[in-house]
């Protein structure tokens, strides 16, 4: 796992920290389904208003 992440998809797979609780992982896996669905390319190191605005979106998804 990349430091700093708690979470991240690669293709269909989901990895996930061993550090999060129960609920946090939930909301993780919520937040990469989110990802899959609305990310494109890498946005893991937040460089563009571009990759801020995609993780928004998939956060928004994965508390919905």
């Amino acid at each position: 796992m990349p430091p700093g992440l708690d979470a991240l998809t690669v293709g269909n797979n989901v990895f996930l920290t061993t550090r999060c609780g129960f609920t946090d992982t939930l909301q993780h896996i919520g937040e990469e389904i989110g990802h899959v669905q609305t990310t494109v390319g890498n946005i893991s190191k937040y460089k563009t208003a571009d990759d801020l605005s995609q993780e928004r979106k998939a956060r928004q998804l994965g508390y919905t």
